[in-house]
């Protein structure tokens, strides 16, 4: 077993997840009123938003089981960080620049319009893709490091966590910057170049950082059979022809996935189900909270005339929302740096399911006051079902690896799968609950007619995430106390 990693180089090993964390944290603050000031209608905004979020419920599961079974000489993992790293840093390049990009074409002003609109959804959609795809392969990445070297899973996971938020803040920050009187901005041009543009330059170095400080080693013995011989195709190394199999029956491969883990898995089935209301309740206030602000409290309008008041005062609110959500992620950050002991005195169930009943009174907070002051603070306090969100389910995933013939004792005390896959399927959980949202919330907020129901429907799923919050198996003599009743239908 190689050397316990130091404090340093678990800060280094994340770094990548860090820079992912601040490109999404932008993408939260900025794409939503893009896309409003484009043109779309919350309807076609909410439909755009999940388009990335339903790539990623297809691929991730791909993604999660390929690198199980890659054997790589650059290793397991970081073939995959680097492929969709790329991919990120073009979607960054495709929303700053998109005017250069139509300049280059000689078009009318209609259709450099509709052009300029597809540029920016495509670039929208690849990064809300990237961004959150590629934290399947650092998550796997970190769990692998942890494991050969004997360090604390709790540990990582929390350096993890602080990453994240970290980066959260650093995205947020920058968006809230009004970069337009700056010298970046006078270089560069608009407000929205001058960020995405910083944001590449950042995001590259991070992306170094770790790829140039883990040096895996291929794993020989571990060698796992990514899909069922008689359903999908075997992946056994990254190739084009298993890549275009793959993709031939998505929808298959999804489907046998959660039925593959749901109904065999007591475990990971509950997990998933917690992971997936946890999430879908956290991104209706991540993902709608600048257009909340711009709105509901500056009195604001996305689509008013550029130059009115109204405008004035979204824009105004779109970057105060984004100091309410760098609040968020430095409370966050601080909680997650406490959170290895909390779980360690109040265990893991309890220190998850107090992350959520945070997050509904801040919820309910918002609903009933409109001061400036108040919700700021509130959302900061959203930070710490955010730092829960981002270690607990994960540190779970890794406890039940590491005893697997307690945990998994209803699948025989065994799982062909290998942790990466499992991992995926939490970020499965994830990506699904933004489908849903972009499937609902546009129209719950056409139909409502007020961007209240953002925060109505965060609530609402946050209580259901709290009971299945309260039915996970989180220690062994609660998995031991079931096993008679394991192959109950009753067993959920």
């Amino acid at each position: 077993m190689q050397r316990t990693l130091s404090i340093t180089q678990l800060f280094l090993l994340n770094s990548v997840v860090c820079g992912l964390e601040f490109c999404a944290s932008a993408a939260f603050t900025y794409i939503p009123p893009l896309l409003l000031k484009s043109g779309l209608e919350e309807r076609q905004m909410s439909i755009v938003l999940g388009i990335g979020p339903l790539m990623g419920l297809f691929l991730v599961p791909v993604i999660g089981k390929s690198s199980d079974a890659c054997h790589s000489r650059y290793g397991r993992r970081r073939p995959f960080i680097l492929g969709l790293g790329f991919l990120l840093i073009f979607s960054l390049f495709f929303i700053a620049f998109t005017d250069n990009i139509l300049n280059l074409f000689v078009v009318s002003d209609e259709t450099g319009e509709r052009l300029g609109i597809a540029l920016l959804i495509i670039g929208a959609v690849l990064l809300d893709f990237t961004s959150q795809v590629c934290l399947t392969p650092c998550e796997a990445l970190l769990s692998d490091a942890l494991s050969q070297t004997g360090t604390s899973q709790e540990r990582g996971f929390m350096i993890y966590s602080i990453m994240i938020s970290v980066g959260g803040c650093v995205g947020y920050l920058v968006a809230a910057v009004n970069w337009t009187d700056s010298i970046w901005s006078t270089i560069l041009g608009k407000q929205e170049t001058a960020v995405f543009s910083l944001l590449i330059f950042l995001f590259s170095i991070c992306l170094c950082c770790t790829l140039m400080t883990v040096q895996e080693v291929p794993d020989e013995t571990n060698r796992v059979e990514s899909f069922n011989n008689r359903e999908y195709p075997k992946i056994l190394n990254i190739s084009i022809r298993s890549i275009l199999k793959l993709f031939s029956e998505p929808i298959r491969a999804v489907i046998g996935l959660w039925k593959s883990v749901l109904p065999s898995s007591i475990v990971l089935r509950r997990l998933s189900l917690a992971h997936f209301f946890s999430w879908s309740a956290l991104m209706a206030f991540n993902l709608f909270y600048t257009d909340f602000m711009g709105q509901a409290v500056y009195g604001g309008n996305p689509n008013a005339p550029e130059d009115s008041n109204e405008r004035a005062l979204y824009d105004e609110g779109i970057r105060m929302g984004s100091w309410g959500l760098l609040l968020h992620c430095i409370t966050s950050a601080v909680y997650a740096s406490f959170i290895e002991k909390i779980t360690t005195k109040a265990g893991n169930k309890k220190t998850y399911l107090a992350g959520i009943l945070s997050f509904i009174i801040c919820m309910l907070v918002m609903l009933l006051f409109r001061n400036i002051v108040i919700v700021l603070l509130s959302a900061a306090f959203t930070g710490f079902a955010y730092a829960t969100l981002t270690t607990v389910p994960y540190t779970l995933v890794n406890t039940y690896h590491s005893s697997k013939q307690i945990f998994f004792a209803d699948v025989g005390g065994s799982t062909p799968r290998g942790i990466g896959a499992d991992l995926a399927t939490l970020d499965s959980a994830y990506f699904l609950s933004q489908v849903m949202l972009s499937l609902l919330m546009g129209n719950i907020v056409y139909m409502t007619g007020t961007v209240f129901a953002y925060l109505l429907c965060a609530v609402f799923l946050a209580i259901l995430s709290g009971i299945f919050v309260m039915r996970l198996i989180t220690i062994k003599g609660e998995m031991q106390n079931i096993t008679h009743l394991i192959h109950s239908n009753e067993i959920i």
